[in-house]
């Protein structure tokens, strides 16, 4: 998969839409799902740190195209 097919999947997962309005159903920025990813591990007793850590890793991993 690649990134831009990564990027695609997460818009079409989470509804994500970069506008003014705010369906309950949509994410009007990332950082609304950055926020609501905190309160599911907080809720879930995930370390957001330790989360955070590995996702920048496998970021690196995968670079850029």
């Amino acid at each position: 998969m690649t990134n831009k097919e990564r990027a695609k999947k997460v818009k079409k997962l989470l509804g994500l839409e970069e506008n003014k309005f705010n369906d309950k159903n949509q994410y009007v920025s990332v950082a609304d799902v950055i926020c609501d990813l905190r309160h599911y591990c907080d809720l879930n007793n995930i370390d957001w740190m330790n989360e955070q850590i590995k996702a920048d890793n496998y970021y690196s991993l995968e670079g850029e195209e």
